[in-house]
């Protein structure tokens, strides 16, 4: 690969080894309206590690960012690499590799633990709100590049423009040209019984010298070393290789080493945690795991910087696109109420006439008059039409209630009148037949008359 096309890929991806280092995993919050200002943070991110390498002189400041399997498709939904998929969690009797949850992992590498250490609080002012931290496992060279058990790490690694060619996803993926691949794992050794094992044994599990980092004779590797297991080919007879960024961490309690591998084909990670894990039809597997477990494991991929890029400017986007759909349902809500008005204005309690306000205006009754029971008998004549006219209470009708009916409502009684069974004439008069208190004519004494009048 050109050295043009290695300015788009993330500066920490193909590092040479450092210092210090800090490693630190979050996972996403469920709220989705928090994507955009998670994916304009992770676009900005090489550029801070630039920013920050020129502000503090530490050119040997780099970085990564990757996206794990399960969050990708809600960060990124376009499109995904074609071989990223989830962490291939693996058990066997004592041995487990297990997976553990983690959407955004950041490499923090440089020769000065205070820069990192000041990236790293960067970082986590802007995801603090918006992410879950997991883990932040600050990480350190031990001597000459070694592992605390000792033997030097990372002797496999390829060298020079081969680190390129393991690591990176070329023309197979071309849209995410530049990527890599990502596992990482957090071993915690059990240094204790590690360190009361002899030198000759702990020699035998690694499959090398430890003094001088000298590589046993494929003849004399035991089947069961740490070389034996993870060197490892493939059907044409081809090494498979990964690119490894692990350091050692810990403090009095725990300690263990921080497993960083980049790849341009994930399988190769999982074929060599396979050939670790498992036995293979004589029971061999990987004996270093009798004294180191793997507590966390997580499967990503780092996108190049151009990838990266395209979503600076994403948290502005999504909270003008925000503000369009709050507008938009401020303007819905609005018609709606708008059109509730007018319905509740059809029905309000409106005046048809006075008439129906107050009845008696249009034809008042005349009070009634009571006799007067001094007046002699014949004094009657002597008193005015108007005097002996009787006694009218004024009667206010009770239906109404003095309230102010539509015609909406007069409507709905005109239609359930017309919803009453008709009843025809001659049932009518059957009715009236049967009602006590008839006019005389009606009954049928006063028809019998009639008819002997006849």
């Amino acid at each position: 690969m050109q050295d043009q096309s290695l300015k788009n890929v993330q500066s920490g991806i193909l590092a040479e080894s450092n210092q210090f280092g800090f490693y630190i995993t979050y996972t996403l919050s469920h709220d989705d309206d928090l994507l955009p200002l998670i994916r304009d943070m992770v676009a900005r991110f090489p550029a801070m590690i630039d920013e920050c390498s020129r502000v503090f002189d530490v050119p040997s400041l780099n970085g990564v960012v990757a996206i794990g399997s399960d969050a990708w498709d809600r960060l990124y939904p376009q499109g995904r690499p074609v071989a990223l998929k989830p962490f291939p969690e693996m058990k066997q009797g004592s041995r487990l590799a297990p997976e553990t949850p983690c959407d955004l992992y950041f490499q923090i590498r440089s020769d000065r633990h205070d820069i990192n250490f000041i990236v790293a609080r960067r970082i986590d002012s802007m995801l603090g709100e918006i992410a879950n931290l997991q883990e932040a496992i600050p990480t350190f060279r031990y001597l000459d590049c070694r592992d605390l058990t000792g033997f030097v790490d990372g002797t496999e690694n390829p060298q020079g423009e081969e680190r390129a060619k393991v690591a990176l996803v070329g023309h197979e993926d071309p849209s995410f040209a530049g990527g890599s691949y990502v596992h990482i794992q957090r071993y915690v050794h059990n240094m204790p019984v590690w360190n009361e094992v002899s030198v000759k044994e702990q020699e035998q599990v690694f499959g090398r010298s430890k003094a001088d980092n000298i590589e046993f004779e494929s003849d004399a590797k035991p089947l069961t070393s740490h070389i034996k297991r993870t060197g490892i080919k493939d059907e044409e007879g081809e090494a498979i290789e990964i690119l490894r960024q692990s350091m050692p961490y810990g403090n009095l309690s725990a300690q263990g080493l921080y497993f960083v591998s980049y790849c341009r084909f994930s399988d190769n990670f999982t074929r060599m945690l396979a050939s670790m894990v498992y036995s293979d039809a004589h029971g061999h597997y990987d004996h270093m795991l009798k004294y180191t477990e793997a507590v966390t494991g997580a499967a990503l991929f780092a996108p190049s910087r151009d990838f990266l890029v395209k979503y600076v400017g994403a948290a502005a986007e999504a909270e003008q696109l925000k503000k369009e759909k709050a507008a938009a349902e401020a303007l819905r809500l609005a018609e709606e109420e708008a059109e509730l008005n007018s319905t509740r204005s059809e029905l309000a309690y409106t005046p048809l006439s006075e008439a129906l306000v107050r009845p008696d205006a249009l034809n008042p009754v005349e009070p009634e008059v009571e006799k007067n029971q001094d007046t002699e008998p014949g004094d009657q004549k002597k008193v005015s039409d108007q005097d002996t006219a009787p006694e009218v209470k004024t009667v206010t009708p009770t239906n109404t209630g003095g309230r102010r009916y539509s015609a909406s409502f007069y409507q709905a009684m005109l239609e359930d009148d017309e919803d009453q069974p008709q009843t025809s004439q001659a049932d009518s008069q059957k009715n009236l037949k049967q009602q006590p208190g008839l006019p005389w004519t009606l009954t049928e004494e006063g028809k019998k008359g009639l008819k002997d009048d006849d």
